[in-house]
């Protein structure tokens, strides 16, 4: 995602996109619909995301074990968000061919 950001960016210049660290806590107050891009390993290709109940939930033994979807999902149910999309970009590939199925998904939603 961070190397097809500046190629997403001059397509979408009324977009605002974000670089986050995963470990940074990334909900402002005025976001209510997330839109996430973020690599996945193994993935063949781009694939969007708009359930959360489509990721297999980690196996959980204290709370430091909570990953993404399961913190999207708190978010929801609390009303701090009404709704996430997520784009899951193969973590290897062609970067042209990956930034033109992002640019068709963005497009889409």
């Amino acid at each position: 995602p961070i190397k097809i950001l500046p190629d997403l960016q001059k397509v979408f210049p009324h977009i605002y996109f974000i670089h986050i660290d995963p470990t940074e806590e990334f909900l402002q107050e005025s976001v209510k619909d997330l839109v996430l891009i973020d690599s996945v390993i193994g993935l063949k290709k781009v694939k969007g995301y708009t359930d959360l109940d489509s990721f297999k939930s980690s196996h959980r033994v204290t709370v430091h074990d909570f990953d993404l979807p399961i913190s999207l999902g708190l978010l929801q149910k609390l009303g701090k968000i009404n709704s996430v999309k997520i784009i899951g970009v193969p973590s290897i590939g062609d970067k042209k061919k990956i930034t033109n199925q992002v640019i068709k998904i963005l497009k889409a939603i």
